[in-house]
This record gives C-alpha cells, structure tokens and sequence, in this order.
C-alpha cells in the first residue's frame, strides 16, 4: 500500500511539474497577443479623420489634406511604409495646425514612421521659433506618437482634445 502511495504521489509530482512549464510558454504568447490587441481602432481612419477635422481649431473646410506624393516630400513617409494614413494642414491662415495619422504596414515601418514625424515636428519648431510665436508654441507642444502599427503626429491648439478622441478610439 505505501509503494502505491508513494508512486501515486511521484505520479502526481511530475505531472504538476510539466502543466506548470508547459503553461508558463503560452502565457507569453498570450501577453504578446494582448498586447498587439491592444492597438486596434474602434472606428475606420476615415472615420477618424472626419472627427479630427471637425475637433480642429481650423475646422473641417480648411483642413486640407496632402497625397501620397506630398506626404513622400514633405516627410519622406513612402507608401510602401502604411496601409492608409492621412496628413492635412491648416490652409485658412498663417497657423501650422497639422495633423497626420498613419496604420503603418508593420511594427518597423512603424517606429519609421514615428522618426520622420519626429524630424517633421523638430522641422516645424525650427521654423517658426523667429516666425511666428504662436506656432513655435504649437510646434513645441506637439505629439507624436505609436501605438503598435498606428502613429500621428499631431501640431494644434487643441493638442489635448485631439490626442484624446485618438487615445480613445483604441
């Protein structure tokens, strides 16, 4: 009776022993998934366009927005690097509001992305520091930002209120 006791418990013991190390590999996995997870929009970027535009302090009819050829020159972003994206500026005044968004094709091109929008706002700052105090302001204060495959930049009065309706679409 103790042999069989005693080879029940050895029996048990290993079998604990390789659930928890078999375990311990999926729950990685599964953190990687959740955070990829993580960074998905509730809405289309279409969508999320329209609300930015309309949160603009420009507004929606003097947002305008560029094409891939000038988001190539005016960022060096090409469009083998996003999936869909948009870059618009404020064209009823002397202001620099801007606002870009990008669904980057990968995690790389990604952080890519966020380094030329990175060198586009020190660009802005660099501009305007003697120009115009206003949009030295702006520039200072904008965000540029990744999360996962999607990255924006953003340059406004309205940083704040921007930021926060595309924080809150993920």
């Amino acid at each position: 009776m103790k042999k069989f006791l005693s080879l029940l418990l050895v029996l048990v013991f290993s079998l604990s022993a390789l659930c928890a190390c078999g375990g311990s590999g999926d729950d990685n996995s599964a953190s990687e998934d959740a955070s990829s997870v993580a960074a998905v929009l509730s809405c289309t970027v279409s969508e999320l366009k329209d609300e930015l535009f309309e949160l603009s302090s420009a507004g929606k009819e003097n947002m305008l927005e560029s094409g891939e050829g000038a988001i190539l020159d005016n960022t060096g972003i090409a469009k083998e690097l996003y999936e869909e994206g948009f870059y618009a500026s404020d064209v009823g005044g002397v202001s620099i509001e801007t606002i870009m968004f990008f669904k980057a094709v990968d995690e790389t091109a990604a952080a890519s992305i966020k380094a030329k929008l990175e060198a586009k706002n020190a660009e802005y700052v660099a501009q305007s520091k003697n120009y115009n105090e206003d949009n030295y302001a702006m520039a200072n204060n904008g965000v540029v930002e990744q999360r996962g495959v999607y990255v924006y930049m953003i340059i406004s009065p309205k940083v704040s209120e921007l930021a926060a309706a595309i924080t809150g679409k993920f």
